[in-house]
C-alpha cells in the first residue's frame, strides 16, 4: 500500500450518505486517482481498452488477477430486464455501500448524495462506455476528514455490448495531508 494513503475499516453505518460534495465525472488520467486499488484497475481497464473507443471484453477480467484488491471491488452484470445485479462484492465495498444491502440487484438502492438510483448510474457508465469515478470527503468525528474515491469501468460481450461494470470504492485518508 502507497505510505501516503491508509485505510479506514470498520464503519457501521452507511458511508456513503455521509459523504459531501461527491464529484462525479470521466476517467481519462490515471493521474486523477490516489487509491492504489483504484490506480490497478483502470491501468489493467486502459491497458485493453481498444483505440477505437471499445472497451475491454468480460472475459479478460479474471478476479484472481486482483486479489489483493478484491475487498473493495465490485463486478455488476446487466440481467435480460436491464436491471444490474452484483456478480462480486468485497468486503471493504460492502462496508462503503451498506452491509445491511445483501440483495443481489442494484435496483432499489439510493443514496441521497448521489441524487440518483444506483442503477440509473451504472446505465450512464455503461451507455458512456468509459471509466467514471467519483470523489467526495468524508468528515465524521469517530475518523476525522478522509476522502472517498470510487472507479467504474464498463466491460463488453462478444457482441459489443456492455454486459458488466468493474469497479472499486474505497475511503481513506492521506497520511501527509
Amino acid at each position: 500500500m502507497d505510505a501516503g494513503l491508509v485505510p479506514v475499516q470498520g464503519y457501521g453505518f452507511d458511508i456513503l450518505d455521509q459523504l459531501e460534495s461527491p464529484i462525479d465525472q470521466e476517467l481519462t488520467a490515471i493521474g486523477d486517482l490516489r487509491h492504489p486499488t483504484n490506480l490497478r484497475l483502470f491501468a489493467w481497464w486502459k491497458s485493453l481498452y481498444d483505440a477505437a473507443g471499445v472497451p475491454p471484453k468480460r472475459r479478460a477480467f479474471d478476479i484472481a488477477d486482483f486479489l489483493r484488491d478484491s475487498t473493495n471491488m465490485f463486478l455488476a452484470a446487466r440481467q435480460a430486464d436491464g436491471r444490474w445485479c452484483y456478480r462480486i462484492r468485497g468486503e471493504a465495498f460492502l462496508d462503503l455501500y451498506g452491509p445491511e444491502r445483501l440483495e443481489t440487484c442494484v435496483d432499489k438502492y439510493r443514496y441521497r448524495v448521489f441524487e440518483q438510483p444506483v442503477s440509473t448510474y451504472l446505465d450512464r457508465v455503461a451507455s458512456g462506455r468509459v471509466c467514471r469515478f467519483t470523489t467526495g470527503v468524508f468528515n465524521c468525528s469517530q475518523f476525522g476528514l478522509k476522502n472517498f474515491e470510487s472507479v467504474d469501468c464498463p466491460l463488453i460481450d462478444d457482441n459489443g455490448d456492455v454486459s458488466h461494470i468493474i469497479g472499486a470504492a474505497a475511503l481513506y485518508y492521506r497520511a501527509d495531508s
